[in-house]
């Protein structure tokens, strides 16, 4: 059995799904399950744009991470392929009636009137990197490094550029996590900002900050993994959910451009060490790999 994993990876959708996809793919490889990420891009193993290349066959086992795919796609896959996961963070309608589901946003149960049992919803199913993973992180009583990232979709690019005008005023060491094509669009300030990171090295800039800015995707995660205080502001409306659901759990901070200033104020040490709590307890990818094993052992 082939597992390919098909995830977008374009200006507009940025680089989540490809590198959640590289996340799963080194969980099957704790299984001893060898996978190919295709997406068209040069961080996959087959830079292909796969919805016009592929010719999906009987021996392929397919996990499709992607919003571009047309629904006909999905048919296609479930009628050729020998097997079909699909991840997900909001739901797709009118999936073949046999896919397997993932959605690992928090609280993604909220989103499916209906769920059956071949849906896996919640953060417990969320593909991580181990070296985000800590259990104890001490809390600075006054913070003084930030880091900041909003991903790499050009809708994130205004994100950047006024957050980086607006931490001018503040007296942090800010450090930025982005890629290069946006990176050239930056205002010129003092912050310190990084392009071309593997996940190791984003994990220890991670590791080295007191706090973070970041949006509602993957790395809001991975900042919880390693038990990161952090102010959160949605980029994509595919965050709305998940952005709401940890909000009001208290496992970050909602802001805004308008009131980041005044946000970043509010994270004393009592307020961040409540943070790391809700976070420790979260569980965040605890399921995902025995849930990995049994649903590919049927095939």
């Amino acid at each position: 059995m082939v597992v390919k994993i098909l995830a977008d990876a374009t200006p507009t959708s940025g680089l989540g799904h490809l590198r959640r996809a590289l996340k799963l793919q080194n969980h099957l490889a704790n299984l001893h399950i060898e996978a190919q990420v295709l997406a068209p891009h040069p961080l996959a193993n087959q830079a292909l744009d796969w919805l016009q290349a592929l010719k999906i066959t009987t021996h392929d086992f397919l996990i499709v991470d992607s919003y571009l795919a047309p629904l006909d796609f999905y048919h296609h896959a479930h009628a050729h392929a020998r097997g079909l996961i699909v991840l997900e963070d909001s739901p797709h309608a009118r999936m073949p009636p046999e896919s397997v589901i993932i959605n690992p946003a928090y609280k993604a149960q909220q989103l499916y009137p209906q769920p059956h049992a071949r849906m896996f919803l919640g953060c417990a199913f969320m593909p991580f990197e181990k070296a985000f993973k800590v259990d104890h992180k001490p809390l600075k009583p006054k913070p003084t490094t930030l880091l900041m990232s909003f991903g790499g979709s050009a809708q994130s690019l205004r994100f950047y550029q006024h957050a980086l005008e607006i931490l001018q005023q503040s007296s942090l060491s800010v450090h930025v996590i982005a890629p290069p094509e946006l990176a050239l669009a930056f205002p010129k300030t003092r912050a310190r900002v990084h392009t071309h990171l593997d996940l190791q090295e984003i994990a220890a800039l991670i590791h080295a900050s007191d706090i973070a800015l970041l949006g509602a995707g993957g790395m809001l995660y991975e900042a919880m993994l390693a038990l990161t205080p952090t102010l959160t502001l949605p980029i994509a409306p595919n965050q709305t959910h998940q952005f709401t659901a940890l909000s009001n759990a208290q496992a970050c901070l909602p802001t805004s451009l308008d009131t980041l200033l005044a946000d970043l104020a509010q994270l004393n040490l009592a307020t961040r060490a409540r943070m790391q709590a809700v976070q420790r307890d979260l569980n965040i990818g605890s399921a995902l790999q025995s849930t990995l094993q049994a649903i590919l052992l049927g095939y």
